[in-house]
C-alpha cells in the first residue's frame, strides 16, 4: 500500500505519482495476463470467442509453468468454448490432447456431450520421450528425439541439451543436436507443453563402441554392415534353393532314365 511522506508538497506528488504507476501497472498486467477464472467468465457469459482468446494466451505462456490439473482445466475449457461455437474438430482435439495429459485417466468435469465425445478419443498409450545417440561425421555425435503417442500435439516443443558430468556443452530448443563425442557425455531431452507445463523427460549415455561399430540408432535403419550381413543371408539361402532344385531336377531325370518305358526293335 501507498503512504504519503512527510516532507513537502513536491514529495507528496513525486509519491503520489508513484502510486498511480503501480496501480496503472497492476492493472495493465491483470488485463495483459487472464486468468483461468476470466476465461470460466467468458463462458458464463456465453462470450466464447473471448474464453478461446484467452486459453490460448494462457497456453503460450510458458511463464506460468501450469501444473497437471491446471493444464487439464485449461483444456476442458477450450473443449466447450469450440464446442459452443459449433467447432467440433477444435472441441475433439482439445479433449485428445486431455487423454494425453491423463494418459486416458477420468477426465473431470465435463458436459455429458463432450465426456461422451472424450470416450470416444481416449488413449491409453501414455506419451513417450527417446533419445538416441548415433556416431555423425568424424568425432561427432548426433543426439535425436522423437516423440511418440502425441496424436494432438500437445507437446509444444523439446529442448534438448547436452552435458559431460555437470558440464553443459550444448542446448537447442529442437529435436537434434551435433556434439563431439567424448567419455561422459549424456544427451537430455525434455517435452514442454501448453502453459509451460513439463510433459516429460529422458535421457541417453554415449556408449562409443569400437572403431569401425556404430551404435545402434533406433530412429534409422540398420548399419550398413548389418544389411550386408542381411543381404549375404538371403543370396546364401537362395544359392542353397537353387542347388536344391538343380539335384531334384537331375534326379527326377535320371530316375525317367531308369524308370521309364523301353523299346525294343521288332523288325
Amino acid at each position: 500500500m501507498c503512504r504519503r511522506a512527510g516532507h513537502g508538497a513536491q514529495t507528496s506528488s513525486l509519491v503520489a505519482l508513484a502510486c498511480l504507476f503501480v496501480v496503472v501497472s497492476a492493472a495493465a498486467r491483470a488485463h495483459a495476463q487472464p486468468s483461468l477464472e476470466d476465461a470460466e467468465r467468458a463462458l458464463e457469459n456465453a462470450e466464447f470467442e473471448r474464453a478461446l482468446t484467452q486459453l490460448e494466451a494462457l497456453a503460450d505462456d510458458e511463464s506460468l509453468a501450469f501444473g497437471r490439473d491446471e493444464l487439464a482445466r485449461l483444456l476442458r475449457l477450450r473443449a466447450v468454448a469450440a464446442a459452443a461455437l459449433g467447432r467440433d474438430d477444435e472441441a475433439r482435439e482439445a479433449l485428445r490432447a486431455l487423454s494425453t495429459l491423463l494418459a486416458g485417466g477420468p477426465p473431470g468435469p465435463l458436459p455429458p456431450t463432450l465426456a461422451a465425445t472424450y470416450g470416444e478419443v481416449r488413449s491409453t498409450a501414455g506419451l513417450e520421450l527417446r533419445v538416441g545417440l548415433t556416431r555423425d561425421v568424424g568425432e561427432q555425435v548426433r543426439a535425436s528425439v522423437a516423440v511418440e503417442n502425441d496424436p494432438a500435439g500437445l507437446v509444444r516443443h523439446v529442448v534438448l541439451r547436452c552435458a559431460i558430468g555437470e558440464r553443459e556443452i550444448a542446448r537447442t530448443r529442437g529435436d537434434r543436436l551435433v556434439v563431439r563425442a567424448a567419455d561422459g557425455l549424456v544427451c537430455h531431452a525434455d517435452a514442454v507443453g501448453p502453459a509451460g507445463y513439463p510433459l516429460g523427460h529422458e535421457e541417453s549415455a554415449w556408449v562409443g563402441g569400437a572403431v569401425g561399430e556404430e551404435p545402434w540408432d533406433p530412429f534409422e535403419e540398420p548399419p550398413k554392415r548389418r544389411v550386408g550381413a542381411w543381404v549375404g543371408g538371403i543370396l546364401g539361402a537362395a544359392v542353397v534353393v537353387a542347388g536344391a532344385i538343380t539335384l531334384g531336377v537331375l534326379a527326377a531325370r535320371r530316375n525317367t532314365t531308369l524308370d521309364g518305358p523301353t523299346w525294343e526293335d521288332m523288325r
